[in-house]
């Protein structure tokens, strides 16, 4: 017999698989057997509830116990215990921390989610007992703020040390809070500047070696927070609410954890700038940051924001424009600018008097409008079109003499609305309604300020004056809503001149008032005759 019949090619094994596979299906179809194929997905969905079921038993309730096991043993930690030495509720402290940190070393493979819970109890029951030693008691065991800030910053500095052994991103930010802690529990204003600066820093580091969003937030939040709490007294510790403004250094250290915190979301290379973390966390700096500045500036030392708001100004307008020329998030880019605006506006109206501010509020929006148009940034314009229009009726509705700063409006109004026509392509909005509206606002406030302000005698040939120059302007242009302002002036004019002016004004003044109406008909209509001519031969 040939020893190569023995061996069987490929296709002859395929052939007798599926021989055998037709035969199993008859036998199943003939004892009226399910197929094993159909009950897979019945199976494995029993098999991931059943899953889920040991991951809650096995997690949640040894999570759970053990952080209830926490909060009985710092209950215990609080009592007074006058009656033993106050060593010992600390040794008793320690000796449980010191159990939990080994346990978490035994179970780092075994029981790895108990092992990083253990760890963190190990941290927080440590931080509580070394507590325990200075407080909580008429006569603590040691005493002493120098020593006490060293040895819990030292148990803080642990934490963030296993931290980092573990790769435990919550046992971080815990250590880095506890930090804060220590800062506020020293009372120090210098101590908690440091201490909060270095905090904002290593929730920087923090973020950039775990890469978790919402670290980041977190420890926006927690700096801030704790520089509002020592603006307002520390009552945390029991002493009574009142507004700190000393040392006047608090404030350029609000300004340092902005910048801390700004380069750490952009050095963050995996991370999107355009993601809506990222935007949050620039947004919630940003926020954080002006509202703490002026909440304490503004309070303490009023009269002095005018050069802590330029500064604060001048930084967040610095850091827009490196943000743009970096090509980041344009919601970015619109916080830092707005804010710094806004603190301009603050300096402004801290050290201007009413209504002289509102001319300096007014004439700023140009320049906001133009930077908003360098950065290319709807968001700006928008805003500051609200701006404007909120600055616009507060004056009119309380102003109680009007002059060049009722004229600055629409003045201000003019020039805005030929900026957006000239540089409309740079924006990617419609700047139509907001250039409408500043036409609108102009063709109102220029005619009232004249109305309110001048002489009976000059009213007319004021108006007159003013739709010459509507005209004027709808000629060089070439804009039809010029010339639809200046025929409505003109209008207003007429009635003005026959109706209001001949019955109270002298003859002198009606004939002038007359004339000049007449010449500026007369020009007007050349005016639009060569336009039309002009307009027909280029059609030809």
């Amino acid at each position: 017999m040939d020893p190569d019949n023995n061996h069987l090619d490929v296709s002859q094994i395929l052939e007798k698989l599926k021989n055998l596979e037709s035969r199993v299906n008859r036998i199943e179809r003939r004892f009226h057997i399910e197929n094993s194929v159909n009950n897979k997905s019945n199976i494995e969905s029993e098999d991931e509830t059943n899953e889920v079921g040991f991951k809650i038993d096995e997690y949640w309730f040894a999570n759970i116990g053990i952080i209830l096991m926490v909060f009985c043993i710092a209950f215990i930690l609080a009592m007074s215990f006058h009656s033993i030495p106050q060593i010992l509720p600390a040794l008793f402290g320690l000796t449980v921390a010191s159990s939990a940190y080994f346990l978490s070393n035994r179970w780092q493979k075994s029981f790895p989610s108990i092992s990083r819970v253990l760890a963190i109890t190990s941290i927080v029951l440590l931080y509580f007992s070394t507590l325990r030693l200075f407080h909580f008691n008429e006569n603590p065991a040691l005493t002493g703020k120098i020593l006490e800030t060293v040895l819990l910053l030292i148990v803080s500095t642990a934490g963030i040390a296993l931290s980092i052994r573990i790769k435990n991103s919550f046992l971080a930010g815990l250590s880095i809070t506890l930090i804060l802690l220590t800062a506020l529990l020293n009372g120090n204003s210098y101590i908690i500047f440091l201490f909060t600066f270095a905090g904002s820093i290593l929730f920087v580091i923090s973020y950039l070696k775990f890469n978790l969003q919402y670290s980041i937030l977190y420890g926006i939040f927690a700096v801030y927070f704790t520089h509002f709490i020592w603006a307002i007294n520390n009552p945390i510790f029991g002493n009574k609410i009142t507004i700190i403004g000393e040392p006047r250094l608090n404030l350029i250290f609000i300004i340092f954890y902005n910048i801390v915190f700004l380069i750490g979301i952009h050095l963050n290379r995996s991370s999107d700038f355009r993601s809506a973390s990222t935007i949050a966390a620039n947004i919630l700096n940003t926020l954080g940051c002006f509202f703490l500045f002026q909440f304490v500036g503004l309070i303490s030392y009023k009269n002095e924001m005018l050069v802590f708001d330029l500064i604060l100004f001048a930084v967040f307008f610095f850091v827009a424009i490196i943000l743009f020329r970096n090509k980041k998030d344009k919601y970015s880019i619109a916080a830092y600018s707005l804010t710094g605006y806004m603190a301009m506006s603050i300096a402004l109206i801290v050290s201007t008097n009413v209504p002289l501010v509102y001319n300096f509020l007014i004439w700023q929006s140009i320049f906001v409008l133009c930077t908003a148009i360098w950065f290319q940034s709807k968001n700006i314009v928008v805003a500051n079109f609200g701006i404007f229009i909120t600055i616009f009726f507060a004056f009119f509705l309380t102003a109680n003499s009007f002059g060049i700063i009722s004229i600055s409006f629409g003045i201000v109004a003019l020039i805005s609305a030929r900026v957006l026509s000239w540089q409309k392509d740079k924006l990617t909005i419609k700047t139509e309604f907001i250039r409408n509206s500043y036409l609108v606002i102009a063709f109102i406030s220029i005619p009232y300020t004249l109305l309110k302000s001048l002489p009976p005698n000059y009213i007319g040939i004021s108006w007159l004056s003013a739709t010459l120059l509507y005209y004027l302007m709808s000629i060089w242009l070439k804009n039809t809503k010029y010339a639809w302002m200046a025929n409505s002036t003109l209008i207003a004019s007429v009635i003005y001149i026959f109706f209001v002016g001949f019955p109270s004004l002298n003859t002198t003044f009606n004939l002038i008032n007359i004339f000049s109406l007449i010449l500026v008909l007369i020009v007007s209509s050349i005016a639009f005759i060569k336009i039309n001519n002009k307009k027909k031969l280029w059609e030809t």
